[in-house]
């Protein structure tokens, strides 16, 4: 278990990895004890961003909705609340037909 504290330090890294990144998204579960306190701590850093757009999923067959949002906001970025179900079933956007991670650029968790 991570503490919450721990998820907008994080997010911070990847800003500061990637100064131009302007469109983040994270995925979260509703469900999860812990994710709602997650979400309001990730809400504190989004001065540093243009815009985080906050998708929450509580079942897998909400993935291919969750990934439509996620493309149609214009995120450059995924970022997970840890939970079981996004890695029990890991996230597979392309069997669910969307465009995921650009695994061909080495900057992680970028989006194509």
């Amino acid at each position: 278990m991570v503490a919450t504290e721990l998820y907008p330090k994080r997010l911070q890294l990847l800003k500061e990895v990637i100064p131009q990144l302007a469109k983040a998204a994270v995925l979260w579960n509703p469900d999860h004890p812990s994710h709602a306190k997650a979400v309001e701590e990730l809400k504190g850093i989004a001065l540093a961003f243009n815009r985080i757009e906050f998708v929450g999923v509580r079942t897998p067959e909400q993935f291919h909705s969750a990934f439509s949002d996620i493309t149609r906001a214009n995120a450059r970025a995924l970022y997970l609340v840890e939970d079981s179900i996004f890695f029990a079933h890991q996230l597979a956007p392309s069997k669910a037909g969307i465009r995921g991670p650009d695994t061909n650029h080495p900057r992680t968790g970028t989006l194509a």
